[in-house]
């Protein structure tokens, strides 16, 4: 007797769909918070549950459900409470649209606008495009497997990245901060690469810091919904990804806010009582730069004073931290310039004068504009592309795995022209260029795997090839070897040419980048923000203000500077 045909369909887990085997609709949903499957006799059975017809609905369903995950990533909020209407990056607290300054009366304008202005924009969240979803049907299946050893950079350390490297290796918590520029990041790559084993931890409280570092998000490490809302409830559960942990290393900790750290916390404690053994906890992050995101009226509330930073917590209080404060500058040689902005980094005004009197007094030429608001620097980037007269080139990412929408360091379609200045998104490999170095496009060519590349000429004279680079994606889960071990494993691939237009990109994304020559529309609606746009550049004159700084965008939180105070 012939075996009965079953077709299982996916309505939630890692690639929803119809699968003819039990074993390829497991691959799908085992260990996939909230999966959602069955199985049916026949095919038109589990179309009808998945909601999908014949093929054009389904394409119609994927598209809508493409489209509802990437307006899952954004809130419209009213930052002011009083009726102007922005919509804000709900990991990164960037604002995204706000109508060129103008705000929107009500949420359902800004919605509206949002929607209306994804079929013009090339960058996420303006990306919605038919043929993004097209080609993520025909991706190839991806094998998640252990984490390989990555390359080993030759990172030379200071004195100060040395003491602190030594107090690490005695096993102490140690927060690591310091002033931008000071190598807090090369500090904590030669501790990944000389200090993480299997029983480490990484991980950075957003997609695209935890993809820097080779870790994961708080939020997978934890389990956790990126939607969900403030975190009142106290941990009892241990994550399965802490088992056996005995130290765990947090970047970008600005970023975090207090009720993520509470339960990122509570877990760790979880996991020493079940582990039996103590956990080194070592942060690493400078509070005076972007601050967790706070958007609605409500969290504001909640959050009140101190009470959104990791810091504010007694759970911080009880890891009794051995504080490590970096000083030596080295994206800066000019004393004078370190030290105003230095000034500005702690609220103080007075750093404005130099910067004011030393600055360009023109508009710098081939520098990169720096704006707090992603729809002016879209604007910036895709008016500058038309004025060029060559032709178009457009280069296609490809995704393997699961891959989120805020692990993608480029967009899914990168347009470019002969001529175009681009802003590079890696380091390579010999140094010939970094994360943030700009460069003008020369030539299209074929690498001798066929892909296809870029000539692009720097500053210097030099015509480096730029090929596709490849992200990896992490995740914590079992050891095919040791199924109640987990271990560091790659869940999937970003491949993309790393460059993006450069002519204009927001301060949220320019941290922890470092530019030659930069033009700025300086602003100072949240902590932080002037001070991370200004610290970008190597040298105060190749710096254009292209409005006027006020004292009042010298914003920096009074708790912030209490708590460094505090730890001098």
């Amino acid at each position: 007797m012939s075996k009965k045909k079953k077709f299982y369909a996916v309505k939630r887990g890692r690639k929803t769909g119809i699968y003819r085997t039990w074993a390829e609709c497991q691959k799908q949903v085992n260990h996939y918070s909230n999966a959602c499957f069955k199985s049916f006799p026949i095919k038109e059975e589990a179309l009808r549950y998945l909601g999908q017809n014949n093929t054009d609905n389904h394409q119609k369903h994927s598209y809508k459900n493409f489209k509802k995950k990437m307006l899952d990533k954004i809130m419209v909020v009213d930052p002011q409470g009083i009726g102007s209407f922005v919509i804000m990056d709900k990991e990164t607290g960037e604002i995204l649209d706000d109508d060129a300054g103008l705000t929107y009366s009500n949420k359902q304008d800004a919605l509206d606008a949002f929607a209306n202005k994804s079929k013009n924009y090339s960058e996420w969240p303006y990306g919605v495009d038919q043929r993004f979803i097209k080609r993520e049907k025909h991706k190839h299946k991806f094998k998640v497997r252990p984490a390989e050893e990555a390359l080993k950079l030759d990172i030379e350390l200071n004195d100060e990245q040395k003491k602190a490297y030594q107090l690490i290796k005695s096993g102490a918590n140690v927060f690591i901060s310091g002033s931008a520029g000071v190598g807090k990041s090369s500090l904590l790559q030669y501790v990944i690469e000389h200090s993480a084993n299997k029983e480490t931890r990484i991980c950075a409280p957003t997609g695209i810091s935890a993809v820097n570092v080779g870790g994961v998000t708080i939020h997978r490490l934890l389990g956790l919904r990126l939607s969900q809302d403030i975190i009142y409830k106290k941990q009892h559960k241990l994550p399965n990804a802490l088992k056996k942990v005995d130290r765990v290393i947090v970047d970008e900790i600005s970023m975090c806010r207090a009720d993520l750290f509470n339960w990122l916390s509570q877990s760790l404690r979880i996991a020493e009582k079940r582990n039996k053994k103590p956990i080194q906890l070592i942060i690493v992050g400078d509070f005076c730069q972007l601050p967790p995101v706070v958007a609605t009226k409500y969290d504001k509330q909640y959050f009140a004073g101190e009470k959104k930073y990791a810091f504010s917590t007694q759970e911080w209080k009880s890891w009794n931290f051995k504080t490590i404060l970096l000083h030596e500058v080295m994206r800066q040689h000019d004393l004078q310039f370190i030290d105003a902005l230095n000034e500005i980094r702690v609220g103080n005004s007075a750093g404005l004068k130099y910067i004011k009197e030393k600055s360009a007094s023109s508009e710098l030429q081939d520098a990169i504009t720096l704006t707090s608001r992603n729809v002016e620097a879209e604007k910036i980037n895709l008016n500058k592309l038309s004025q060029l007269k060559s032709k178009e080139h457009s280069f296609y990412s490809l995704s393997e795995g699961i891959v989120d929408v805020h692990e993608k360091p480029v967009p899914d379609k990168i347009t470019l022209k002969k001529g175009a200045q681009v802003i590079c998104m890696t380091n390579e490999a010999n140094g010939r260029y970094q994360n943030g170095t700009i460069a003008k496009v020369i030539k299209f060519v074929k690498d001798d795997d066929g892909n296809d590349c870029v000539v692009v000429k720097l500053d210097n004279g030099d015509t480096p090839l730029i090929k596709p680079h490849t992200w990896n994606i992490y995740n914590y889960l079992p050891s095919p070897d040791d199924p109640t071990f987990y271990v560091k494993s790659l869940v999937g691939k970003y491949t993309q040419l790393p460059v993006k237009l450069g002519y204009a990109i927001t301060i949220h994304k320019s941290q922890g980048q470092t530019y030659d020559r930069v033009n700025l529309y300086p602003a100072g609606w949240t902590s932080g923000l002037l001070y991370v746009a200004l610290s970008r550049v190597r040298s105060v004159d190749k710096l254009f203000l292209e409005r006027n700084i006020t004292r009042g965008m010298v914003n920096t939180d009074p708790a912030v500077i209490d708590f460094y105070k505090q730890n001098e």
